[in-house]
This record gives structure tokens, sequence and C-alpha cells, in this order.
């Protein structure tokens, strides 16, 4: 390979590293937004998931941050967290919080514990609500 095909095969992959890096703080940026679809909650976010509401125990709302031990798949930027953690008590975990809002929700399902936060307290509150209200442990 000579040196102009080095550089440009550089520059692109520069680029895409670049490209990655930007859709990935924008990503986790972002809030979730969360749904109730065919008897499941769905979490519409970078590393989102879906949970079936007849498998939601032990659903409260907390404003106290989970204390997180290490991220295994997600990203976490600037307080904001999104994916699957492993909390310092050795629980398995996926958060979808912004720590600058303490309101969360937290429940359990099958093996691993869920904590999500919308865009204020308030709207976390409705949240709650919700899934109070479908999941049947209201």
């Amino acid at each position: 390979m000579n040196k102009k095909t080095q550089a440009i095969v550089g520059a692109v992959i520069l680029a895409g590293c670049a490209l990655f890096a930007i859709l990935l703080i924008t990503g986790t940026n972002k809030n979730p937004e969360y749904s109730i679809e065919g008897g499941s909650l769905v979490i519409s976010s970078q590393f989102g998931t879906s949970v079936q509401l007849n498998t939601i125990s032990n659903l409260s709302l907390t404003d106290q941050f989970p204390e997180i031990k290490t991220r295994t798949n997600g990203a976490s930027i600037g307080g904001k967290h999104r994916g699957e953690y492993t909390l310092s008590g050795g629980e398995k975990a996926r958060l979808y919080i912004d720590e600058s809002a303490p309101a969360f929700i937290r429940f359990s399902s099958e093996d691993t514990v869920y904590y999500l936060s919308a865009d204020s307290k308030e709207d976390t509150q409705a949240l709650y609500d919700q899934l109070l209200s479908v999941s049947g442990k209201k």
C-alpha cells in the first residue's frame, strides 16, 4: 500500500471512530422513552429492552440512586446510565436513569433489577403510577 492509500484508509478509520463516539454520546444523553405494548413495558433507548408486565415484582419509587460496581454492557456519561450493570451487592441490573433527576422506579423481573427515570420527577411519578395500574401491583 502506498502512502496516499494509507492516509486515505487512516482518515476513513478516524472518521468512523469519531462518528461512533458522537452517536454514543448523543444516544446516551437522549432520555429513554417508555411505552406499554402487548403486555410489555418497552424501553426505547440506547441499550433498550422490553419487560413482560406479568414478571414485574417489588415495584417501588425511590430517591436512592443504586451503587454501581461495574458496567457490563452499556454507556454512562455525566450521570446518565443506560444498559447492563452489576450493583455493589452483586445484583444484575438494567439502568435507564439520570442521576440529576432523583426519582427512580425500581423493580425486579426474573433475575434482574431495573431502575428507570423519566425527564422529570413528575414524569417518573406518572410512569410509576401507570406501571402500578397495568402490572396489577396496585
